[in-house]
Order: C-alpha cells, then sequence, then structure tokens
C-alpha cells in the first residue's frame, strides 16, 4: 500500500481521533488535523505532520468548509476522516470538495435519518426489526397521553452522549416538563437488559470492519468507558443486514439493549466514529478500509486487549463495581491515551484540562455539552 498518502482528520479533540492518528503515523502516512479549539490533545502529538484552527462548523459552516477545501488543496490531501458530528456539515457540502480527495461518509441525507432518533426507529420497523416502542411529540401535553407505564424516557431526536435524556419515573415527573417542541422529542419505554455499543465501517451496503463491545464501566450507565470486542453473533447479523439495506458507506455506530427473552433492541444510531475505533486501530489492514483496498471480507479485532479512559475510570467507573473489581480492572486495561513512543498528549492532560474548564466557565454549561457545542448538529445548520 502507497503510505505516502496524507490523511486529513477532522475533529482534533477527541481521543478516537489520536487513536486514528497515531494507527497511520505508525504505518508511515502523513497526518493532518483540524479543529475549531486552538489547544487539543492532538497537538501534542509526534503523530500529528499539522494542525489547523479552522472556524466552527456548526456556527460558520461555510468559512469551515472553505477551510477545510483550502488545507485539502494546499496540503494535497488524498483522505478526509471526519470523526464526529462535522461530518453533517461536510456531507453537505461533500460536492464542493476537491475529486482527488476521498471523503469518507455517505450522503447527508441518509446520515441525517439515522442521526434522529425517530427516524431511526422508524427506518429499523420497517425494516423487519423489533424496536422499542416510541411515540413522536407534539407537545407536552401529549405526555399525559402516553401507552407506557413507568418509569419511561424522553429522548431530544438530535443528541448526542446521553445528553438530553429524561427518566419519567412517576405522574409528578411529568408537570416538571415544559420544553417539548413539535417534532423534536420522543418518549420511548424504558428497557432492562445487557447493553452492547458497536463500531463499523463499511462500504455500499458491506460491513468491512466490527467491533461489539459490552457497556460495562460507565458514566451514569450511559457513556462507556472501557471498551473490550466480544463476539456477538446476532449483534454481527443484524448491523449487516442494516447496512445492506440501508447501503450504508462511512463509520457507525449503534447501541444496543438484550432483554432477558433474548430480543435486540437498537436504541439508537450514530451515522459516525464511535468509541469501539479504540479497539479496531489496533488492526494494521484497517488502513485498507479507509482507502477502499479492502472488500472481500470483515476486519474484527485479534488483538485481546482492553483500553480504558482512564480519568473517566477515576472520577466514574468506581461507580459501576466493587471497588476490589475496579482496582484490580484499573490497572489491568490500558490507557488510550499513554503511550510511552507519545507520551506528550498523556502528560498535557492537566494543561488541556485548565483550557476546557475555562471554555466551561466561559459558556456556562457543563463538560460534555462544551466539549461538543460548536460541532453539534441539531436537524437543522445555521
Amino acid at each position: 500500500m502507497n503510505t505516502s498518502k496524507r490523511v486529513l482528520i477532522s475533529n482534533a479533540r477527541t481521543m478516537i481521533s489520536l487513536d486514528l492518528a497515531r494507527m497511520f503515523f505508525s504505518l508511515g502516512f502523513e497526518v493532518y488535523v483540524v479543529d475549531s479549539n486552538k489547544y487539543h490533545i492532538c497537538s501534542f502529538s509526534k503523530a500529528i505532520k499539522k494542525s489547523f484552527l479552522v472556524p466552527a462548523p456548526r456556527f460558520s459552516p461555510d468559512k469551515y468548509i472553505e477551510s477545510l477545501i483550502e488545507i485539502i488543496e494546499k496540503e494535497k490531501i488524498d483522505l478526509v476522516i471526519p470523526v464526529y458530528e462535522e461530518i453533517f456539515y461536510i456531507a453537505k457540502a461533500i460536492d464542493r470538495f476537491p475529486k482527488r480527495c476521498r471523503v469518507f461518509s455517505t450522503s447527508f441525507d441518509i446520515l441525517e435519518n439515522l442521526h434522529n432518533k425517530w427516524s431511526f426507529q422508524e427506518k429499523s420497523k420497517n425494516y423487519g426489526f423489533i424496536t422499542p416502542k416510541t411515540y413522536l411529540l407534539k407537545n407536552s401535553l401529549d405526555l399525559h397521553h402516553l401507552d407506557f407505564e413507568f418509569p419511561f424516557i424522553l429522548k431530544a431526536c438530535y443528541s448526542r452522549a446521553s445528553q438530553k435524556i429524561k427518566i419519567i419515573k412517576e405522574e409528578k415527573d411529568i408537570a416538571k416538563i415544559d420544553f417539548i417542541e413539535k417534532g423534536l422529542w420522543i418518549a420511548q419505554e424504558f428497557l432492562v437488559g445487557k447493553k452492547y455499543c458497536t463500531y463499523s465501517l463499511c462500504k455500499e451496503g458491506r460491513v468491512n470492519a466490527h467491533v461489539t463491545y459490552p457497556l460495562e464501566y460507565a458514566i451514569e450507565d450511559n457513556s462507556c468507558l472501557n471498551f473490550k470486542s466480544v463476539k456477538h453473533k446476532k449483534i454481527f447479523e443484524w448491523v449487516e443486514k442494516f447496512i445492506k439495506l440501508e447501503n450504508f458507506t462511512g463509520q457507525i455506530g449503534f447501541d444496543f439493549i438484550e432483554n432477558e427473552k433474548g430480543d435486540l433492541l437498537a436504541i439508537e444510531c450514530n451515522p459516525r466514529a464511535t468509541s469501539g475505533a479504540h479497539v479496531l486501530c489496533l488492526e494494521e489492514d484497517l488502513v485498507k478500509v479507509f482507502f477502499d483496498e479492502i472488500s472481500d471480507k470483515t476486519i474484527f479485532p485479534t488483538k485481546d486487549i482492553i483500553k480504558q479512559i482512564a480519568p473517566g475510570m477515576l472520577m466514574y467507573g468506581w461507580k459501576s463495581a466493587s471497588i476490589f473489581s475496579f482496582i484490580k480492572d484499573f490497572f489491568i486495561f490500558k490507557d488510550i491515551i499513554f503511550d510511552k513512543n507519545d507520551i506528550r498528549p498523556f502528560l498535557s492532560q492537566p494543561l488541556i484540562f485548565i483550557y476546557y474548564l475555562f471554555l466551561s466557565r466561559k459558556l456556562k454549561c457543563n463538560f460534555p455539552s462544551m466539549f461538543t457545542h460548536d460541532l453539534d448538529y441539531n436537524g437543522f445548520i445555521e
């Protein structure tokens, strides 16, 4: 494979971007990154050839796209890998990108329908999958007429990382809800069971790489903090069928709950990179998928390594298990950021934390909201 090619990763603040950059760099590629934050984890990595500061895609989409195109042309970029919800802004303008450059994404319309939690459930139902009971809400009054038992869940149709999720435990909780906007929220039955997440790379309806990982250590039982590949034939068959029916190209992840009956229900879809990338990045052949040089097989993780977000484990993970199990696992799991051959991103974490704390206070929002506020896609391009 020609390793003189140049890769541009479009969201440098995430640990996924750092892992992808290190993977490409280790194989001889030149890696470039962009971000609308001046400081980010990739700023300090030796895997990065050059980092560019660009306008925020959510607030200045046209200028963001113009900046990307300018960088692509100047640096002769061969491949663009969107990582987070900036993919919506990129996909919307994909016809404007130089033809010599491959953008790893499907069409905007497909992305939009999968990101919207209501249209994803409708699509899944139409494809014949078992789906959780879900209602699209017109206003707050609809909450009094749902065919649900307590508890049930409220979700914004456009949300991410378990943000904008409310658990309605009893009737009196409904009286506190006055923010429902027509067509922008759903009510969904509360499901109990084993939780799994997936990450797949696909090309025209075929799954070329895939990982399934259980939700074990997590933030509030939602955002995964450790990543361990498991074999789950039923989940892979579900993903294969959905991707084929959708004729999907790009990166995609699903969140599943397997109930006590063994039924598998997909509760949402993330048509972008997800944390499963931390596991698949250990496979050297993954780069061939990004460059469309492999199509006759599916790559699965072969290395029995469990990765973790160490700071998150220290802050939240200990709540998910006994203290003895937590301590044992914490010292066994491999930290995502730490790499003795690329140590500066690990050492830079206190500095980056202070920078993000400043941004969080400036924006008057919590860390998760601050971290993505300039990248989020909420159903329209501003």
